[in-house]
């Protein structure tokens, strides 16, 4: 494979299928362990009855029927059924899985609402219930929560006191081979689904926690081609449910920014959020922190204001042509002499790290409602466009150079026709 630019982002091992089911897995959860008292014969049925049974009662709706309108659903059963959905190796069952969580919470809901009754209660999924069954599926605490200044009130000893962690997982044995999809976005879906019911469930900080986290499992290997779909109306709810958005927008931003050192995981990361007001509005901001952190070695850029001020995404366009980015590259090397094929390698690299910056400056400056007064910087931009990125690309049939020119070409055309749909800088 060549360091040309891939149509595909690299992503990042998120998940270790080796340590799949270790703490807990759909053979050693029993619902008899839950020590509820059962009110009826449907629960007796579901808390006396063996794990084979569970796939029945599933399928036939007994969870729904043993917690109705009637018999509030104890936080124990909740918990196991989420923590059952989050390793059962059947798709449909899963599915069934969260089907009943959902009807559980929804009938809570109404009860609460229309008739007012005290008794029943939502059962949303803490910041730690998320945690636990993502590590129960490979993911590293580390991996979840990367960063020393932004970490949850748990750490991993309290999540895992009093388990017992098998030495070797269910899937040595053949039994996990391939990547748990439909767990994993049984666990976005009910999520998202919470979100909707108790949009003041979660605080702006476990909010924060929760996007940096949906983020890290986006960038999975094998989530990178349809993550986007998955992820997507769990981050327009997190993104709206947050209540101070100007206090956290700078600390979404420099979160998501150093969840990965790869260019183009980075517009990955950008991609995958909400195209909604709040969303775009995010989008641009976290586009100037990658940019600013790709060009500078560090993010050195803060969101201040609610808007993006085009004025401090200028001077980084100059700097975003291939022979600029080929030079430093050169000069942070540690080998001095380079042969033939490490300067055609690098040559590419180069293209392929322009492609990814001019995408995120295109982000940047994707405005829903262009800024009137924002005008006089975007007539320079294009200008340092042509003049600076254009003019450094060769004229080749290499892949690299068609793909950065025609990315050139595309942005420029868009910003021509923000200028055209512009009122005139000075009206007479």
């Amino acid at each position: 494979m060549s360091s040309a630019i891939r149509e595909v982002p690299p992503g990042e091992v998120v998940f270790n299928l080796e340590k799949f089911g270790q703490i807990f897995n759909q053979n050693t959860l029993q619902l008899r362990q839950c020590m509820v008292k059962p009110q009826g014969t449907a629960q007796k049925t579901l808390l006396w009855s063996s794990p084979a049974q569970l796939r029945l009662h599933v399928n036939i709706g007994l969870f729904q029927e043993a917690y109705d309108c009637r018999s509030p659903c104890p936080t124990k059963v909740t918990r196991f059924l989420f923590k059952m959905m989050s390793v059962h190796n059947e798709r449909m069952v899963s599915e069934k899985l969260l089907q009943s969580l959902c009807d559980i919470a929804c009938t809570a809901a109404y009860q609460i609402v229309k008739n007012g009754n005290q008794q029943f209660k939502v059962w949303v999924p803490s910041l730690a219930d998320v945690s636990l069954v993502l590590m129960n599926m490979g993911v590293a605490f580390v991996t979840l929560f990367p960063f020393e200044n932004l970490q949850p009130p748990f750490t991993e000893g309290d999540l895992l006191e009093d388990i017992y962690i098998e030495s070797e997982s269910p899937s040595s044995n053949g039994e996990q081979s391939t990547f748990p999809e439909h767990n994993c976005y049984s666990i976005l879906k009910y999520l998202s689904y919470c979100m909707d019911l108790c949009p003041r469930a979660y605080s702006d900080s476990e909010l924060l926690l929760l996007l940096t986290v949906v983020g890290r499992v986006g960038l999975d290997t094998r989530l990178v081609l349809q993550s986007s779909l998955e992820l997507y109306p769990l981050q327009y709810k997190i993104v709206n449910n947050i209540r101070d958005w100007s206090n956290m927008l700078p600390r979404i931003c420099l979160a998501l920014t150093d969840l990965t050192d790869d260019h183009h995981n980075m517009c990955l990361l950008v991609q995958l959020l909400p195209d909604n007001t709040r969303g775009k509005q995010l989008r641009r901001h976290l586009s100037l922190s990658m940019i600013s952190k790709l060009l500078d070695g560090k993010c050195t850029y803060r969101p201040t204001e609610k808007e993006i001020r085009l004025s401090e995404l200028r001077p980084y366009l100059p700097r975003m042509q291939p022979s600029t980015l080929l030079r430093g590259m050169l000069s942070s090397s540690s080998r001095g002499q380079k042969d033939r094929d490490d300067m055609t390698i690098l040559d590419q690299q180069s293209y392929y790290l322009c492609y990814s910056l001019l995408t995120l400056a295109n982000e940047a400056s994707n405005f829903q409602f262009f800024p009137a007064h924002q005008k006089e910087q975007l007539l320079y931009m294009c200008s340092e466009l042509e003049t600076h990125v254009k003019c450094d690309i060769r004229e080749s049939e290499q892949r690299e150079s068609i793909f950065v020119k025609d990315l050139v070409a595309r942005i420029y055309i868009k910003w021509q026709m923000l200028l055209q749909r512009t009122r005139p800088l000075h009206v007479q």
